[in-house]
């Protein structure tokens, strides 16, 4: 059965042929990524796609003080351009010096995100509706780009902004932030899904009347005790409910909102997710 061509695409990169990894460290947002040939005619600027990495089995003399990647969900990007025959702008990331210098059908495209820290990873999609949807964004498949659904794109895209833990966003948008890396300037973006800001406030006001102040249900931190009025009313909210698992009319209450500071918040977060009764247990 033909794979509909929805404008989301998965491109599979290969890290025993070009490092991926030491290409998101660089702070480059715009590069050029091959096509399979017969996509060629169904690419179109405007399009998104999310990057696969496969299994990395480069010798520990490659990798250095690095870890090994494992399969999962990099990146979040935004084709540029139709596709042309071009070759690579990914220079010295290449392992595979072949390919560093052959033209290919290659589109040009625009990270918005970037999740080497933070990625989803294979394993985190078993069970999910991505099975039934897109299996070879699990299984994996031999190509340089494969078409996904919608649906995919969006499930994996709410994924990732849970693993950023990023609680407080507005829109589904790109947003801009500028950033430093040892005085280069570059701009960094992130795709964030809707929440609604009032649910927290609510929250942190039921829990001030509950217990009297903010504070880390995990750990206890205290922003007030340690920074004083700078650290008034300061805490991050948990969903509990993760905003990739609520259906389009699913409600949340102010009771599914657990108290965390960013410490703890990111352990819940850091894949595979843990519940916030298990990081308690954790917590020393």
């Amino acid at each position: 059965m033909k794979k509909e061509i929805s404008g989301y695409w998965m491109f599979i990169c290969n890290p025993n042929k070009w490092e991926i990894d030491r290409f998101m460290r660089s702070g480059v947002l715009e590069d050029t990524y091959s096509i399979s040939e017969y996509h060629k005619d169904y690419f179109k600027k405007g399009q998104m796609g999310i990057v696969r990495v496969g299994r990395d089995s480069r010798p520990k003399k490659k990798l250095g003080d690095n870890p090994k990647l494992l399969p999962g969900i990099y990146a979040v990007v935004k084709v540029l351009s139709e596709p042309e025959m071009l070759v690579s702008d990914k220079g010295n990331y290449w392992i595979d010096q072949k390919a560093k210098t052959t033209p290919r059908l290659r589109v040009r495209l625009k990270y918005l995100s970037t999740h080497l820290d933070d990625p989803v990873l294979i394993t985190d999609l078993n069970g999910t509706q991505i099975v039934e949807n897109d299996p070879l964004i699990i299984k994996g498949v031999q190509a340089s780009s494969f078409p996904i659904s919608k649906t995919s794109f969006d499930f994996i895209v709410a994924l990732l902004q849970e693993s950023q833990a990023t609680t407080n966003a507005t829109s589904f948008e790109p947003i801009e932030e500028q950033e430093y890396s040892e005085g280069k300037t570059y701009y960094k973006q992130h795709i964030a899904r809707e929440r609604d800001p009032k649910l927290m406030r609510e929250a942190k006001s039921r829990f001030i009347s509950e217990h009297g102040m903010l504070y880390c249900e995990v750990c206890g931190f205290n922003f007030k005790e340690h920074y004083g009025e700078r650290g008034n009313d300061f805490i991050e909210g948990h969903h509990t409910k993760y905003v990739s698992e609520l259906s389009p009319d699913e409600k949340t209450k102010p009771s599914d909102i657990v108290m965390l500071c960013p410490n703890c918040h990111r352990m819940i977060h850091r894949s595979p997710r843990i519940s916030v009764e298990e990081l308690k247990v954790l917590f020393k």
